[in-house]
């Protein structure tokens, strides 16, 4: 009796199918054929290198972060590899070992400018301005390297230094449209912190008056 046998997909084959679903935006089916292709081929850098990327997009940072670390045992001197750690820790909000995993990125590329331009947000997050700002500045112009340090410092709510930053950005390139919105939003949401602040000070100070006037008399239930 004939029988028709399908073909078995090897592991590129996921692979390819896995790359091809992630394109697309479909990542957590990615993951799937990923997982498949390392389960035939557990060595499949490619395919492990590329779930990690697949998870970090679904959120799920410590996953990834996990299959990096496995990719790098086995192949501890691709510097990429470390780049993807590194920027997997920073999403996790693990800042100094994110910043580890970039210097180690660094030691074995010192001209692998992203690993350089990831550090140098994390020095950033990690308000080691300087040090953020010598990154930047290797990668990109004075203008933009300053730029770049002040979205973060934004972010960190450390309006007073963006708004420095941001002038400084603007001294090297008066052309630099976005530094000049970038100003506008930080005077913006300098001024909403301080309004916040100010009624959460008044109400404080509410609070503490009607509790002097309790302690010291007031009506009595008997």
């Amino acid at each position: 009796l004939d029988t028709e046998i399908a073909p078995r997909l090897n592991a590129s084959t996921y692979f390819a199918h896995g790359h091809l679903l992630e394109r697309q935006g479909s990542c957590e089916r990615a993951c799937e054929q990923y997982r498949k292709a390392l389960e035939l081929s557990p060595n499949f850098l490619s395919a492990r290198n590329r779930l990690g990327i697949a998870l970090n997009k679904l959120g799920r940072h410590a996953e990834a972060s996990a299959h990096f670390r496995t990719a790098i045992r086995e192949n501890p001197t691709e510097a990429y590899l470390y780049n993807n750690l590194g920027f997997s820790l920073y999403l996790e909000g693990r800042y100094d070992a994110a910043e580890e995993a970039l210097r180690q990125a660094l030691e074995l590329d010192p001209n692998y400018g992203r690993a350089r331009m990831n550090r140098g947000v994390v020095l950033a997050r990690l308000g080691r301005y300087d040090e953020a700002l010598s990154d930047f500045t290797i990668c990109s112009s004075a203008a933009d390297a300053y730029y770049n340090l002040a979205v973060i410092q934004t972010e960190v709510s450390d309006f007073a230094e963006a708004a420095q930053t941001l002038e400084l950005a603007l001294q090297a390139d008066p052309r630099l449209e976005a530094a000049r919105q970038q100003l506008h939003l930080v005077a913006r949401l300098a001024a909403e912190a301080e309004a916040v602040e100010s009624a959460y000070a008044s109400n404080a100070a509410e609070e503490a008056g009607a509790a002097s006037v309790d302690a010291l008399g007031g009506p009595d239930d008997a």
